[in-house]
Order: structure tokens, then sequence, then C-alpha cells
């Protein structure tokens, strides 16, 4: 597998833990304005979650072919999803899927060094939208950090996660696993 669709996010959050080392924590409460609404979900919707459980191979770079290998499983008794991506890499990353009664949430354990916690502000049949609703670990407000994700559920083998970070209070280019459920 190829690791140069990795190279412009490995740079970039290079730079980005370089501001992250020894930095006072912001205030993990909400330093972006007002939180998002939350959408209404259901244990049907967390259900799609639980059904990613397994390997998936993921495409980066929009070419056909697999650049890493995404991991789904449960855990707690079926009760949180965790997701894997870059597994075994010094920069993986981990998010963690979960019902707060009728909201949904995500929990993104970043190679930044910050964790925003989002939750499901858009529940339709085929996607999911993740919002920031606050971070914990963020050197500053302008420190690169995920802002949000969309989980498109496309069938029961192929799913696309789109994750848009933000870094100066502007978004950038969101990088997109293209998956597909490994036999």
């Amino acid at each position: 597998m190829s690791t140069l669709p990795f190279l412009t996010i490995a740079s970039g959050l290079t730079l980005a833990l370089a501001g992250c080392v020894n930095t006072p924590h912001a205030d993990p409460h909400r330093p972006f304005g007002p939180p998002p609404i939350a959408a209404t979900a259901s244990a049907d919707d967390f259900a799609r979650f639980r059904a990613l459980a397994g390997d998936w191979d993921a495409d980066l770079d929009g070419d056909g072919t697999a650049d890493t290998v995404v991991s789904f499983a449960t855990t707690a008794n079926g009760s949180a999803v965790i997701e894997r991506q870059f597994r075994g890499e010094p920069y993986e990353m981990v998010s963690v899927y979960h019902l707060d009664g009728d909201r949904l949430m995500l929990t993104h354990y970043c190679a930044a060094m910050n964790q925003p916690r989002m939750i499901a502000v858009e529940v339709e049949d085929d996607a999911i939208g993740f919002d920031l609703l606050d971070i914990t670990n963020l050197a500053s407000p302008e420190a690169m950090h995920i802002h949000a994700a969309r989980i498109e559920f496309i069938d029961e083998d192929h799913v696309r996660s789109t994750w848009t970070h933000w870094a100066n209070a502007t978004p950038g280019e969101p990088a997109v696993f293209r998956m597909t459920r490994r036999p």
C-alpha cells in the first residue's frame, strides 16, 4: 500500500504537533462559538456503527487502491464502537462512537494530540454528520483539530467517511476515507 496520500496529512499533523507539546490547555468548553444543535438519534442509528465491525480497506486518494486499513470493533457490551485509523502506525488515531440518551456522540483521539468531542447534527437514511461540541488538550483556538465528520453508509460493504480539520478558524481540505469491507 502506498503511503503517498498520507504524506500530506502527516506533514500537516507534524506542524500541528509541534505547537501542542507542553502547551497549556485551551478552554474545553466550546472555544468556537455556540454549541451545535444535536439531531435526535436512535438505537437503530447507532446500530449502523455496530454493523461496521471488522476491517476495511481505505482508499484515501481516490485512485481505487487501498492506502490503509480501518478497523471497527464493539466494546463495553455493545454500547460503544471503536474505530482505528492507521492501525499500528505512530500516528494511529482512534474514534469512539456511542449514544448519550438520544444524542449520538463521537470522540476522536487525534494524532495532533487533542480530543474533539462531536455530536450528530444530521441523521439521514444514508449518512450521519457530526459537528464539534467541545475539545480537550487544544493548544489554542487556532491550532489544527478535527472539527466535523460525516459517515456515509453506501451499502453493507462500502462506507465513506469525511473528516474536516480546522486551523486558524478556517476549514481545511477534508480527508476522505473510501472504505470497502474486507472479506
